[in-house]
């Protein structure tokens, strides 16, 4: 039997070495994977999510998220009922920014970064059965990322706002497209159907405008107003029942504005005196008798969610106070509110309280950026469950511990962020070094910094990239992270890059390119966890199994399939996941984990207490073929 899994271990070593020279294969797209690849489910998003929405009879909703998956809830419970996982890519592809549910619940629409390459900037829309899931129809053609979609209250037409324009699409040919508007400058974040069809948006540049119902072909706006409260109007909601006005959130402003529904001419708008922040998302309650809004406040925690009397008129009312960003609202029946707090979907009820909220099932590494504590070999890492680092703990990858609890550990170290002359990289854009702005720093923001125990060199965590820079600013390399780089620190032998991400997982990369070597992800059980190689060996604690799967893609037009790890022979290694970033390569690694197993299962069938083969010599110019691996010392390796 250890001869089997000697030479099963062995297969699976020379299949990693040859996996790297496979060719693309040509029945895949080439904006997709083209093999299995790792990804994390925990029963909720594991990443950003910026949208929902929900049938008119408040049974059902729908939230799509940067994690590349759309998600089905029961709004009775906050059960998920489906998650539909979209065919995905490198990078940015699959990432669902905008969802929209039919008003009868039959149907849902998602889109986002969902195929646009540098090479093909053409993106789509799916559209997606609601009680099975599976693919109606995949919309194509559009020019941009989409930002915003949104049914008609009868159901028949769907507007997607996306970068630099506007699309709408009928059910009656078939969803094809039937309106457009290219004149757009910048994103289009806000889109909105009144009952009798009048459809409005908001831009980042700067306008809201306003269109007249069943308008066809290369459509123009009836009406064009600059927003009157800020230069990024963000959110926008017809008043029901008759769509006689108009609300307005910004993503600059801690403002609220009321426009006619029919002349987009200003109206007196809710109290909003002595707020901070902004108020990006705007409702009405279904009877149209109150307005909502929330953002962030930047002096305060959390995000706010006002309420006022009135039609908008009335004193303004603190209806909760959540955690994060009040992304989204979605009035409901009976006065209820769902609101998307990335990455949880929250049920109030009419005087604030939580129905039920649906947290995320890992952990909050944002506010760590200085907190994120690692051994001088990487093998221990020290986080917070919490936000800002509240909830302590630590894990040690050899002895596979996770300890609750402020560390007290000898040689664990907070990141160097002294010695280089860098400035702005704490939740800032354009960082600089020496007062100069970096190259190569997209329109994102740096959220993290860690300086190489040399002064050498650097790493900067952003929103959307891990870059390492040398002293002098130059780029060094890039790659692209599961989520927002939280917080990263560097090992005191300079060989490792650990970083910490949004969808709550701790990822070791090499110093010299960014490679990933190993992944952790604790759970917010605080219990349980999962660690694993981009190979798909892993360790994992019982209430973890399942979370990690690969994923599959079979085109654009058929499902992805999805298959437990823990279902693939051979693919549990504890042993081997030290070893990782012991050689910094999983085959190697792997190879000196399959050798000392099969040591073990030689000495103990021999009964002997010496290893079996032939004395190893050192010489000047070679290391040992079985270095650092870690045994029982009835059977430990010794030295000659």
């Amino acid at each position: 039997m250890a001869g089997v899994r000697f030479y099963r271990a062995l297969g699976l070593i020379l299949l990693l070495w040859a996996g790297a020279a496979r060719a693309e294969s040509p029945q895949t797209p080439p904006q997709l994977y083209d093999r299995p690849v790792l990804v994390v489910d925990t029963g909720t998003h594991t990443a950003d999510l910026y949208d929902t929405s929900a049938d008119r009879d408040g049974r059902w909703a729908v939230t799509g998220s940067d994690d590349k998956t759309v998600r089905i809830w029961s709004l009775a419970n906050g059960k998920l009922e489906r998650t539909i996982r979209l065919p995905a890519g490198p990078g940015n592809v699959g990432k669902v920014y905008a969802v929209a549910m039919s008003p009868d619940g039959a149907l849902i629409a998602a889109g986002g970064w969902t195929r646009a390459t540098d090479a093909d900037r053409q993106e789509q829309i799916y559209l997606f059965d609601r009680a099975t899931g599976t693919l109606v129809k995949r919309i194509e053609g559009l020019p941009g990322d989409v930002d915003s979609l949104v049914f008609s209250p009868d159901g028949g037409r769907l507007a997607a706002g996306f970068a630099r324009g506007l699309r709408v699409y009928a059910k009656e040919r078939g969803w094809s497209e039937v309106a457009r508007d290219d004149d757009y400058g910048d994103q289009v974040y806000g889109v909105d159907f009144a009952p009798d069809g009048r459809l409005a948006t908001t831009s980042y540049d700067g306008k809201v405008r306003l269109y007249a119902p069943g308008a066809a072909g290369a459509i123009r706006p009836a009406v064009t107003v600059e927003a009157p409260g800020g230069k990024q109007p963000y959110r926008i909601a017809f008043s029901p029942p008759d769509g006689a006005r108009l609300a307005v959130g910004y993503a600059d402003a801690p403002r609220v504005d009321l426009l006619d529904g029919h002349s987009l001419a200003t109206l007196p708008g809710p109290d909003t005196s002595g707020d901070s922040g902004f108020l990006i998302s705007v409702a009405w309650s279904r009877d149209g008798k109150t307005l909502l809004a929330g953002g962030a406040d930047l002096l305060g925690p959390g995000g706010p969610i006002f309420a006022w009397s009135l039609a908008g008129a009335g004193p303004r009312r603190v209806l909760a106070r959540m955690d994060n960003t009040a992304m989204k609202l979605v009035a409901l029946p009976e006065g209820d509110l769902l609101v998307v707090v990335s990455p949880s979907l929250v049920r109030l009820g009419p005087d604030g309280r939580r129905r039920w909220p649906h947290e995320p099932h890992a952990a909050d590494f944002k506010g760590q950026a200085d907190r994120l504590t690692v051994s001088a070999d990487g093998a221990r890492v020290g986080f917070g469950y919490e936000a800002s680092g509240g909830a302590p703990a630590r894990f040690d990858l050899g002895s596979r511990t996770l300890l609750l609890g402020a560390s007290a550990d000898v040689g664990m170290a907070v990141p160097r962020q002294t010695g280089l002359h860098i400035e702005n990289w704490y939740n800032q854009y354009f960082p600089t070094l020496d007062g100069r702005v970096l190259e190569k720093i997209p329109n994102e923001m740096s959220r993290s910094l860690a300086i190489h125990p040399s002064g050498k060199s650097f790493v900067l965590g952003m929103s959307w990239q891990l870059s390492a820079y040398d002293a002098n600013g130059a780029l060094l390399w890039q790659r692209p992270p599961p989520g927002a780089v939280y917080a990263v620190n560097i090992t005191g032998d300079g060989r490792l890059v650990v970083a910490a991400y949004s969808d709550g997982t701790i990822r070791w990369h090499r110093m010299t390119d960014g490679a990933e070597l190993l992944a952790f992800m604790p759970l917010a059980d605080r219990m349980n966890w999962v660690a694993w190689t981009p190979e798909g060996f892993y360790a994992a604690t019982a209430g973890a199994q399942g979370v990690l799967r690969w994923h599959k893609n079979h085109g654009w037009d058929e499902p992805v399939e999805t298959v437990a790890v823990e279902d693939i022979p051979g693919s549990y290694r504890p042993e081997m996941l030290p070893l990782v970033l012991q050689e910094l390569e999983t085959p190697r690694a792997l190879g000196l984990a399959v050798l000392a197993e099969h040591n073990r299962e030689v000495t103990i069938r021999t009964h002997s207490h010496i290893l079996p083969g032939a004395r190893l010599h050192f010489d000047h110019r070679h290391r040992p073929l079985q270095r650092g691996i870690r045994e029982e010392p009835a059977t430990a390796l010794r030295r000659p």
